[in-house]
């Protein structure tokens, strides 16, 4: 059932099917980068298995801590330090409401094309749900684009990114 439902919507394949998806490869492939961006990127985990419409993932430092953001369909956000292979720090939950999660599409369809491939530690990987694709956007967290801005506006945004002191620019 999952397969037919796959298939029919497209999905079949773990990778995105999204010809102007980011090109990781110049990053370190450690094992910690590529789960971070394996499970950024899984169409399967993110549409069939988990119905989400919008992930991100901020790199802390390096690439062995991320900061995610994550909301589903239904418009529970949830977000949470990621220490690879080690802890998930500091989680919180809420549900956007209806209005939040409408404000919420239409500002991810704000969100550029032209992905942007910084330094790992001023890297942002963006995915969201567009119909039937799972799509994938790198940003420069030192100068994001103002649908950046919207989409924390909505969801919240951790005190990481916000205070320069925790999260200095590079």
């Amino acid at each position: 059932m999952l397969l037919a439902l796959a298939i029919q919507c497209g999905c079949s394949d773990d990778k995105p099917k999204n010809l102007s998806e980011p090109d990781f490869s110049k990053y370190p492939q450690t094992e910690a980068f590529q789960s971070f961006i394996n499970a950024q990127t899984n169409v399967n985990l993110n549409l069939v298995r988990q119905t989400n419409i919008l992930k991100i993932v901020y790199f802390f430092r390096n690439d062995a801590v991320g900061l995610l953001y994550i909301v589903n369909e239904n418009g529970k956000e949830l977000d949470v330090r990621d220490v690879y292979n080690f802890a998930m720090e500091a989680s919180h939950q809420k549900q956007l409401s209806e209005d939040q999660l409408n404000d919420l599409h239409l500002a991810i369809k704000e969100l550029p094309e032209k992905n942007i491939l910084p330094p790992i530690r001023q890297l942002v990987v963006v995915s969201f749900n567009d119909g039937t694709n799972w799509v994938t956007r790198s940003y420069d967290r030192t100068n994001l684009p103002p649908a950046m801005h919207k989409i924390h506006n909505i969801i919240g945004e951790r005190f990481e990114t916000t205070d320069k002191n925790i999260f200095p620019p590079p």
